[in-house]
């Protein structure tokens, strides 16, 4: 049995990173005479993180963006690796998630951006070459960790998941963990322990990827991909810690006009699913920004998938390509905009930790002698053998295995007192009074339970107090010659209750309680609030949103003033926080 634990959240922007690709030839505008006004190139760049885009509607002025970073088309493959993803790397051998994926319009660079090519390798195949690397640099403590990593391919082929890595598998579901992690059933894990086996399996992988020939891309991708490697850190040696970190390198298809691509068929219904997906991504991103109560992750699969990635709990990193030619001017004002937006988004990501409890707290089976008893077995006394001397181990050396034919009616007796205790609270909230419980309840109660408890005639055992049996055990080992009060002997008992016994309620204590719950209620936080009975994820937010539009409460009656809050409800509220737990003295 594990136990998952994570550390304290703290909160991130996505990264957005801006990268222009080089002006291509055959899209370059020999007719300069129609263009009057419009300057050659519509970006162009201020500085490493500032970039303007002409303004079309006003050919004097210019539209400035303003990013985590922005690479012209000088800017090389290891440039944009070293100022954008390998910070990330560490992190996921660390327990957390990571997350990067390329946007843009057709065309734009995105594919060349995240695979490259032989001569000059994409951020793909570094992040992988980099996380091997620091695997290797870790040797030195290879007998107190063991590193693992597991590889998976997909795409989003018209609304469906399908696995690149074993082509059988096609549209395959997705599913949420009580963790709220994002996995796929089914999905192949390949084991992965270097980096060349890698790039075999991703080379042969990939070209089981849709692409296709469109006027405006000859190598046009007609699905998303996402890249995840799994990496797992175990422990050795005790406490036997594990991370877990996941990293998702996604290749976005492009969006596409398709009056500019002559789509036909196929294509058209490849084109309507891909612009599809990528609108449903700019909702949530809107949603998320607008602070929305609902994000709307389930109208595509991809969108699902990227939950963790965009106001998730994963460090993510944009890439927006975009492309210099004017017939791209609209596309690239799409797509600034999207990665403007995008970069307000707020991520909180933890360290993924667990410990395996069954190793962890495993007794060494080596430190035990082997003559030395795991248990001791206590025979119950009978009559016959009230005087026999019982047999004397050491206390400290042993586990007690307490009869439970002596523990059954104390647990009986408990019970039926605590249903009593919990009957006179209720009615305490009932009338709201004091109430005196006379010996004459008590007395007709314990009447009540003696005639429904069973007749045990021929053994009634009457014990000690677990902790003085305990501490009479203790003091056996010190004076092993000291006389031992056997822990049972057949008598029988009463109980005897005192004329003035009654419940009195102490005012100083249930003050310091109502005190804390009108405390939570000022400066609690959604998930303090939520801890309070008959609080959840909406009422907390109301009561959040009122405090800060009118300030503290000032009493806990206060709470009739929020919209949505009827009388009932607040009277109920108070009944569970306030006269549920009142104080006795």
């Amino acid at each position: 049995m594990s136990r998952f634990m994570a550390t304290h959240k703290k909160t991130c922007k996505v990264r957005v990173l801006v990268r222009l690709r080089p002006e291509r030839p055959d899209y370059r505008e020999r007719e300069s005479g129609k263009r009057d006004g419009i300057p050659e190139r519509c970006v162009r760049a201020i500085d490493s993180s500032t970039l303007e885009l002409w303004n079309c509607r006003n050919s004097e002025e210019s539209i400035r963006y303003r990013f985590n970073g922005f690479f012209d088309e000088d800017s090389t493959q290891e440039m944009l690796y070293h100022n954008s993803v390998c910070p990330l790397i560490p992190c996921v051998l660390q327990g957390h998630n990571a997350s990067v994926f390329a946007y843009g319009p057709t065309g734009a660079g995105k594919t060349h951006t995240m695979v490259g090519s032989p001569e000059q390798p994409g951020l793909i195949p570094r992040c992988a070459a980099e996380l091997f690397k620091l695997i290797g640099s870790q040797q030195d403590l290879i007998s107190q960790w063991k590193y693992k990593v597991l590889f998976s391919y997909l795409e989003i082929y018209q609304e469906k998941i399908k696995d690149l890595l074993d082509p059988k598998k096609d549209d395959l579901p997705i599913r949420q963990d009580r963790q709220q992690n994002i996995l796929i059933p089914n999905l192949t894990e390949m084991p992965i322990a270097s980096l060349g086996e890698f790039m075999s399996t991703f080379e042969k992988a990939s070209q089981q990827r849709k692409t296709a020939a469109t006027k405006l891309n000859p190598y046009s991708s007609r699905s998303h991909s996402i890249v995840l490697m799994k990496v797992q850190k175990v422990q050795q040696v005790a406490p036997f810690t594990k991370f877990s970190g996941k990293f998702y390198l996604i290749d976005l298809a492009g969006s596409e006009d398709n009056r500019k691509t002559g789509n036909e068929g196929i294509r058209l219904k490849e084109s309507g699913a891909i612009n599809s997906s990528l609108f449903a991504l700019g909702q949530v991103v809107d949603a998320l920004n607008q602070g929305l109560s609902r994000i709307p992750y389930r109208n595509s699969k991809l969108t699902r998938l990227l939950q963790d990635s965009l106001g998730g709990s994963a460090h993510a990193c944009m890439i927006a390509n975009i492309a210099p030619e004017h017939r791209f001017y609209a596309d690239t004002t799409n797509t600034l905009n999207f990665a403007s937006k995008s970069r307000m988004i707020i991520n909180e990501p933890f360290v993924r930790r667990t410990v395996d409890k069954s190793i962890a707290f495993k007794r060494p089976a080596e430190l035990l002698p082997q003559n030395q008893p795991k248990r001791i077995k206590l025979e119950t006394s009978s009559a016959t053998q009230e005087n026999q001397e019982p047999v004397r181990k050491p206390v400290l050396s042993q586990e007690l295995a307490i009869p439970a034919g002596i523990l059954s009616p104390l647990r009986v007796e408990q019970r039926r007192l605590q249903d009593r205790l919990a009957a006179l609270e209720r009615l305490t909230r009932e009338h709201a009074t004091l109430q005196t419980t006379t010996k004459g309840d008590i007395t007709k109660g314990i009447t009540t339970a003696q005639q429904m408890q069973p007749s045990h005639e021929a053994s009634e055992y009457t014990c000690l107090p677990l902790a003085d049996a305990n501490r009479s055990a203790v003091l056996d080992v010190i004076r092993p010659d000291s006389p031992q009060t056997p822990p049972c002997k057949k008598q029988k008992t009463s109980l005897t209750v005192d004329e003035n016994f009654k419940v009195r309620i102490n005012p100083h204590l249930q003050e310091t309680h109502n005190n804390e719950i009108l405390r939570v209620l000022n400066s609690g936080t959604i998930k303090e609030l939520k801890k309070l009975q008959g609080v959840g994820q909406k009422r907390a937010k109301l009561i959040a949103d009122w405090r800060t539009v009118h300030g503290p409460f000032h009493q806990v009656q206060d709470l009739k003033l929020i919209d949505g809050f009827t009388d009932k409800m607040v009277t109920t509220f108070l009944k569970n926080n306030l006269l549920s737990r009142i104080t006795f003295s």
